[in-house]
């Protein structure tokens, strides 16, 4: 449809002289355009079957390859409000208790970490005696 307003708008443009031909070549390029919309919707209809098969063949062993290895408990259909609510109260104590932990270093890794930052001073400072020493020798 649209393409018949743009060759009227070209036959008024140019006088009308060819307006037989850009009519049927409005009407040829409309009916190749219909066609392959037609095929593409076909196409994308039968992918769409074809991955809904293919998701509901695969479906099934998914859900028994990805059970649980733990005791955790599993929500059932009748009541999952319940037991998530129970899980969302254990974790939350569990948060709590950490956040009432006070923030410390074990006295063993605070040791090691001050003695590392202590070797990376001496390796700047050597560093930069280093580098004088090279200026002073390029400047002689």
């Amino acid at each position: 449809m649209y393409l018949l307003i743009l060759a009227g708008k070209y036959l008024l443009r140019t006088g009308g002289s060819d307006g037989n031909r850009v009519y049927v070549w409005a009407i040829i390029i409309g009916f190749f355009v219909a066609i392959f919309t037609f095929a593409r919707s076909i196409a994308f209809r039968m992918t769409k079957r074809i991955k809904d098969n293919e998701s509901d063949s695969v479906q099934p062993t998914i859900k028994e390859e990805s059970r649980p290895l733990s005791s955790a408990p599993t929500l059932t259909k009748e009541e999952p409000a319940p037991s998530a609510l129970e899980r969302l109260c254990e974790l939350e104590e569990k948060v709590v208790m950490l956040q009432s932990k006070p923030n410390l270093m074990p006295c063993e890794k605070e040791e090691l970490l001050n003695a590392a930052v202590y070797r990376v001073d001496a390796l700047e400072a050597e560093l930069i005696t280093t580098k004088k020493v090279s200026v002073f020798h390029l400047k002689n």
